[in-house]
């Protein structure tokens, strides 16, 4: 009785940790299917949307600030000491956010573009000096539409490069983009399909349960209820069941003979002293 308790407990446990590894399995996919849409996504962010930003800034500070500036400084509405810092740190501020994109990851088509744009950047940057300070000389204030005219000539080049590196990168983004949705379809059809394999495992565990224990002890349930009635034909019945429930059947079908048997004996011998008795009298 203990070996066939062993036995049953060893198959339950068996299917109980047959069953905790599907799960593991399907929580670890389901986690790497994530960690893997997320990197997918951080890439995007990282390599292509930031280094966007950081190229509007570049782009902001030539076409936007240098312009009002110069503008500012040509009708008297600045100080040629505030313009020129102002100017100064906007360029400045240009180096820094290109600095900031050089340290991104860079494409080889890209490399070659910011070889120009760095090589633009620094022509640029020594010519608007150069007229700032010239301004700065004159008698101000003067034809503000011309000072402006004169610095888009360096400020040009920079922007249309610049616009070039930013649709590069929305190209490239929208490249990366694409392969991030096909790793969320990829990472949403292996947990699917990963779980109808785990769902089909654990239905079909279940059934070896029902059909290895439950059913099994069941039925000895329901005939040993029946033999306890007097339907002594039913051990016969008993028997006949398979695996460990066939082996706890037939013990407790030789327990059963064992008992009639000792029960026989105990009427003969009574039988025999009421014979003998008889007799000496």
């Amino acid at each position: 009785m203990l070996a066939i308790n062993k036995v049953i407990g060893r198959r339950l446990r068996r299917y109980f940790a047959s069953t905790l590894v599907l799960i593991l399995t399907l929580s670890i996919i389901s986690v790497l299917g994530f960690a893997l849409t997320l990197q997918s996504f951080s890439t995007v962010v990282a390599d292509r949307v930031l280094p966007m930003s950081q190229l509007k800034v570049v782009s902001d500070a030539y076409a936007v600030d240098v312009t009002v500036n110069v503008r500012n400084l040509a009708s008297g509405y600045a100080s040629p000491d505030d313009a020129t810092a102002n100017i100064r740190a906007a360029l400045d501020r240009a180096d820094g956010s290109l600095r900031a994109y050089l340290a991104t990851w860079l494409t080889e088509e890209e490399q070659v573009l910011i070889g120009n744009l760095l090589e633009l950047i620094g022509n640029a940057r020594a010519s608007i000096l150069d007229q700032v300070a010239s301004l700065a000389r004159q008698r101000l204030p003067i034809d503000a539409n011309l000072a402006v005219a004169r610095v888009s000539l360096d400020i040009e080049p920079v922007t249309r490069a610049v616009s070039d590196l930013i649709q590069l990168q929305v190209d490239v983004t929208q490249a990366e983009l694409k392969f991030a949705r096909w790793v969320v379809i990829a990472s949403i059809l292996t947990v699917v399909l990963v779980s109808i394999v785990c769902l089909a495992v654990v239905i079909y565990l279940m059934r070896q349960t029902q059909k290895t224990v439950a059913s099994p002890l069941e039925q000895i349930t329901e005939l040993m209820g029946r033999l306890s009635k007097g339907e002594v034909e039913i051990a016969e019945a008993l028997s006949r069941a398979e695996g460990e429930f066939g082996e706890l059947a037939r013990a407790f079908d030789a327990f059963q003979r064992l008992a009639r048997e000792k029960q026989i004996r105990q009427k003969n011998y009574e039988l025999h002293m009421q014979l003998d008795a008889l007799i000496k009298e």
